[in-house]
């Protein structure tokens, strides 16, 4: 079943209280045969219901597969861990701790009479009721005050010691069995005593009901008295604010020359009430102390493993100052070496636009004679075709006389010796062209295929000449 949440000082339980507990990481129950009976509950800090969880608050859940739900009472919580909060209760029968009888003593009883009497004895008013299969008869005898669970088991000559048995719980139902039933798969281990010191110490956190007492031995008696409050208890004036009892068994004083009277009491009893409150401030001040003496050892180690760390990170700084310096120094040296490059790289680059501007008047020249070339290339290819068309006029004349042909002939070696002519001047134009466009390259010479001739190419008066080598 998913776990319900009940107010402190609810009553009814066949509710859904203040609501369920759905988004619960985790719910378990833990019980010892005669032992300790607890719930621990694991719940998100920012839960629907984180608001109304808190010391005291009761919250029911499945204990086990065969038993009922049990109802639990908060009485501490850790520290939240990430996003959740682990709450912790003890079985609703553990209000039985906070109250006490005085002298309890039954004579041959069975069990049952002996849980009855036990619980009709007790001193504050409660709602258990009690059953027990155990038929053998036996008497008991408890000398002073116990809490009503430490008369049932936890003390010399409580039911459990005498009647034997095993207790089971079913919320406000306190039962003494023989056995707690059939072998069901439910393992619960064996516990020793039904306070444990963990429970003590949580009862001794709050007071709200004393118990004083005091034992004196009369003059010329063996035996020492044993005397309480007509009234028993002592309750504090805030008691009905809190859902159950807590309350404290205490030894008080006695005067020698006689009993003391109900005021001195009283206000002894309340003396011890502030006695008990400082030593627990005491107490917990000593633990506080002594956890700080541990976090400022934990402390101490810490910051001395920081000043080592600081130590190592100082060398460090200063190795790497060193460093740095060099650096400085090496960069210096090569600010200088670069400021003498940069000198000489600036006339390089003087000599290099120098250069570059003669390169640019070169090819502009050059080009100039390439246009040249092809002109006279031009006119070399017209005076080749006129002297064709002169060929051809003669060859006609031919045709038609001696004479004509003589001449025509003459007039054809005669043009065929131009056309020669200006064969090789293109030739020549075509060569003055490629110069010019080795030059406009950067290439200031060049070889004849025919004749082997190797010429450096020139410019003079911006006119290109090519002179043998």
């Amino acid at each position: 079943m998913i776990p319900i949440l009940y107010d402190a000082l609810e009553k009814d339980f066949t509710t859904n209280g203040i609501g369920f507990l759905t988004d619960a990481v985790s719910c378990i129950v833990t019980e010892e045969r005669n032992g300790i009976y607890e719930l621990a509950l694991t719940y998100p800090t920012k839960g629907h219901l984180a608001k109304y969880l808190e010391n005291d608050a009761i919250i029911k859940a499945k204990a086990n597969d065969e038993d009922n739900p049990q109802l639990f009472r908060i009485y501490n919580h850790t520290k939240a861990v990430g996003e959740n909060t682990t709450w912790y209760g003890e079985h609703i029968s553990y209000e039985l701790n906070g109250n006490p009888v005085d002298c309890f003593t039954v004579s041959e009883v069975n069990g049952e009479r002996a849980l009855h009497e036990l619980l009709d004895a007790a001193i504050l008013p409660h709602e258990f009721t009690c059953a027990s299969d155990i038929t053998t008869t036996n008497s008991t005898s408890i000398d002073g005050a116990v809490s009503v669970r430490n008369a049932m088991g936890g003390t010399e000559g409580s039911l459990l010691d005498v009647w034997g048995g095993e207790y089971h719980y079913d919320n406000y139902r306190v039962e003494l069995l023989k056995a707690r039933g059939v072998d069901n798969g439910v393992t619960i281990e064996y516990g020793k005593n039904l306070i444990d010191a963990k429970q003590e110490k949580n009862i001794a956190d709050v007071v709200t009901v004393i118990f004083p007492y005091a034992k004196y031995t009369a003059e010329g008696a063996e035996q020492k008295t044993y005397i309480t409050l007509p009234e028993k208890v002592l309750q504090h004036e805030n008691a009905n604010k809190y859902a159950t009892y807590y309350t404290k068994i205490t030894p008080t004083v006695y005067k020698e020359n006689g009993l003391i009277s109900d005021n001195e009491f009283l206000d002894m009893a309340e003396s011890i009430i502030a006695m008990n409150k400082q030593t627990d401030k005491a107490i917990n001040a000593t633990k506080s102390a002594e956890q700080a003496a541990t976090d400022a050892n934990t402390a101490a180690a810490a910051a001395n493993s920081a000043a080592k760390a600081g130590n190592a990170a100082a060398a460090a700084g200063n190795n790497a100052a060193k460093a740095a310096n060099d650096a400085a120094e090496a960069a210096n040296a090569a600010a200088n070496s670069v400021d003498k490059t940069k000198k000489d790289a600036t006339a390089a680059a003087g000599a290099a636009n120098s250069a570059a501007n003669a390169a640019n008047e070169a090819a502009t020249a050059a080009n100039n004679a390439a246009k040249a070339g092809n002109a006279a290339a031009a006119a070399g290819n017209s005076a080749a075709k006129a002297a064709n068309d002169a060929a051809s006029a003669a060859n006609e004349a031919k045709a038609n006389t001696v004479t004509a042909t003589q001449n025509a002939q003459t007039a054809t070696s005669e043009a065929n010796t131009k056309a020669a002519a200006a064969n090789n001047a293109a030739a020549a134009a075509n060569k003055a062209a490629a110069a010019c466009e080795n030059m406009a390259k950067g290439i200031n010479s060049m070889t004849d295929g025919t004749t082997g001739i190797t010429y450096t190419i020139g410019i003079n008066g911006g006119m290109v000449y090519l002179e043998s080598v």
